[in-house]
């Protein structure tokens, strides 16, 4: 099974993904983790990002992909996944779970 899980910032994607890969088993990639080399936003080459991705998708059969980007390499992820989970949230609930977490 694949699954890909998005949504925006503070909306609890992480925390849903890393439930269901405790209760799964499944391969776990949170897509922060192969973008930004660092706390402070510094980003990898686009193109070896691209590759993390294909590799972590070709080594694990059944795996969750968590995050919220939009960038074109993601939908390599997406058209692979047989389930997509979009996690939304009222506005002022995700303002108010960015603060909270980031406080």
């Amino acid at each position: 099974m694949k699954i890909w899980i998005g949504g925006g910032v503070a909306h609890g994607k992480s925390t849903f993904a890393k439930k269901l890969a405790k209760e799964t088993g499944w391969a776990l990639l949170d897509l922060d983790s192969i973008i930004f080399k660092d706390n402070c936003g510094n980003r990898h080459l686009e193109s070896e990002t691209e590759m993390k991705l294909r590799e972590f998708i070709k080594n694990n059969q059944n795996w969750i992909i968590e995050g919220a980007q939009k960038r074109t390499f993601c939908f390599q992820g997406i058209s692979k996944a047989d389930i997509i989970i979009i996690i939304k949230l009222n506005k002022f609930m995700a303002l108010g779970r960015f603060f909270f977490k980031t406080a």
